[in-house]
């Protein structure tokens, strides 16, 4: 089997984080040093990447190794009238953060937003008692709150390092949620994803922060 690596994605100065700098400062304290406690004493090693900073931030108090890829372009296609959403930004940062710290494609990912809350250390106790599987997550939409086939809970999944090396958003009239499940479903074995109906995780959700437990 190979290793397991914990990806705690962070935009400190996106369009967001400049109108709510002091909270989301607060909300990047909380779940990160949460979600490093619960992988404590586990056979996971934590990596935090950050995208707009230059190299130095809040979040370098935290003991584990870290990446600022510089790397947070709100871009747009103005000739095909492309808007691309923040999941752009963060595939490419992953793909960064594999090649740099030459992660093997058998090699289990788990992704998580920073600025969620993770209550319990349930999720990492089932990836490594399953590293035969392709992808982990929970097949939910979390703005509607309920469970869908084509959607999917991206603050907290686990999923191989190959199929994030190879994976591209070409679909923007889809949600970022959506096109990865989407595409996974084609890409995997079915007997090689498994899906878990509670991950106890506290998602925020947009400029509002409305909070969703998941």
């Amino acid at each position: 089997m190979g290793k397991v690596y914990l990806i705690i994605t962070c935009s400190i100065d996106n369009k967001v984080g400049v109108k709510w700098a002091g909270r989301r400062r607060q909300e990047y304290f909380l779940g990160v040093s949460n979600v490093l406690e619960h992988a404590r004493c586990k056979d996971i090693k934590p990596i935090i990447i950050e995208n707009s900073k230059d190299g130095a931030s809040y979040l370098d108090v935290f003991d584990c190794a870290k990446f600022y890829t510089k790397d947070n372009h709100f871009v747009q296609d103005i000739e095909k009238e492309i808007i691309y959403h923040k999941g752009v930004n963060e595939i490419r940062d992953i793909k960064k953060t594999l090649e740099l710290f030459d992660i093997d494609d058998d090699d289990m990912i788990i992704k998580f937003t920073g600025r969620y809350m993770l209550f319990q250390d349930d999720f990492f106790k089932l990836v490594l008692d399953n590293l035969d599987k392709d992808v982990i997550f929970k097949e939910f939409n979390v703005v509607s709150h309920t469970a869908q086939e084509d959607d999917m809970v991206m603050g907290l999944f686990a999923m191989k390092a190959k199929y994030f090396k190879e994976f591209e958003y070409t679909n923007f009239d889809l949600g970022c949620e959506q096109e990865l499940r989407t595409w996974f479903n084609e890409k995997v074995l079915p007997e090689a994803i498994l899906k878990t109906n509670t991950l106890y995780l506290r998602v925020c959700i947009g400029e509002d922060h409305k909070m969703v437990d998941v």
